[in-house]
């Protein structure tokens, strides 16, 4: 009988215990120890080749994270990245040794080469967001394709109108239903709405621009964040610190090689409420971003997410 994840990720742990290992070993490790479980799922057209598939079960295993730490031989460390798991036995864990100390022998990881700056577009950024943010936040984003909006307002109208991806997170999946009534009834929301602007790499040159680019055009959600892959600190970090901390607008670089060891520089600051009316604003334009409100609507009505062409979902 099959099992499921968590249990296969502390199963596989503890077959190898005393060692650490990044979600990316234990994925190829689970998918190499239960080959017959995932063969159904493997078959879904949806994924283009292995390395597709291997992409979704690593972020599987990142949103199962509090699920596996349940069991207490179970150790992780998350900072500094990448994030390590490690199963202690018996013997160790009357003296436990902090995840953070020097690792033991672990399975070589295959990762795939590092892109190359001139390798790559802002396109390719899409599904690596989509993958880091789903496994951190269990964020489902949506792709905002600014060449099918309208320009009602004529030429430049619609100038840093649209992010590249937009997301929705279900915060209430794990609810009471009486908690959930009380969100109903409208003391709270049950989700919560991300928007991104992506960019290749953040320089000197061009920091303040994109900085401002995702203020215009991702303040509205309750969450906005400056994405990119190249992100020189010792440069742009001192000016990214004082436009978040006015702005409220976050920093988040991806790893183009591990997604999932992504690394969220500056945290954005909450909004309490979804600026509508720019959300109109958008909507009025973009045929994307309806669909992505009809999604919403649905799932504060129904609780269930609607079908649509998301980048990354569970």
């Amino acid at each position: 009988m099959a099992i499921e994840l968590a249990k296969k990720v502390l199963a596989w742990l503890k077959e190898h215990p005393n060692q650490h290992f990044k979600t990316r070993q234990i994925a190829m490790g689970v998918l190499a120890a239960w080959p017959e479980d995932f063969q159904e799922k493997r078959a879904n057209p949806r994924f283009e080749d292995d390395t597709a598939f291997l992409v979704q079960i690593i972020a599987e295993i990142s949103a199962q994270k509090e699920r596996i730490l349940k069991d207490p031989a179970v150790q992780i460390r998350s900072s500094p990245r990448p994030r390590v798991y490690m199963y202690v036995d018996e013997a160790r864990r009357e003296k436990p040794q902090a995840a953070s100390e020097t690792p033991g022998t672990a399975t070589p990881e295959v990762a795939p080469e590092p892109m190359k700056t001139k390798h790559y577009s802002e396109h390719d950024l899409y599904p690596l967001l989509a993958q880091f943010v789903f496994s951190e936040w269990h964020v489902h984003t949506l792709r905002i394709d600014e060449k099918r909006s309208r320009n009602s307002k004529g030429a430049g109208g619609n100038h840093w109108l649209h992010a590249d991806v937009v997301g929705l997170a279900m915060l209430d999946k794990e609810w009471e239903t009486v908690v959930r009534q009380c969100v109903h009834a409208g003391t709270g929301h049950q989700s919560k709405i991300y928007s991104f602007e992506v960019k290749k790499a953040l320089t000197g040159g061009n920091v303040r621009e994109s900085f401002f680019q995702a203020v215009s055009n991702s303040s509205w959600a309750h969450e906005g964040y400056l994405v990119a892959a190249e992100v020189d600190m010792d440069k742009v970090g001192k000016e990214l610190s004082m436009l978040s901390s006015l702005h409220g607008i976050g920093v988040l670089q991806l790893d183009v090689a591990s997604p999932e060891e992504s690394l969220v520089l500056l945290p954005a600051r909450e909004r309490q409420a979804v600026d509508w009316e720019s959300a109109n604003r958008i909507a009025a334009e973009n045929p994307d971003f309806v669909t992505f409100l009809e999604a919403i609507h649905a799932y504060t009505t129904s609780g269930k997410l609607v079908s649509a062409d998301w980048l990354m979902k569970g």
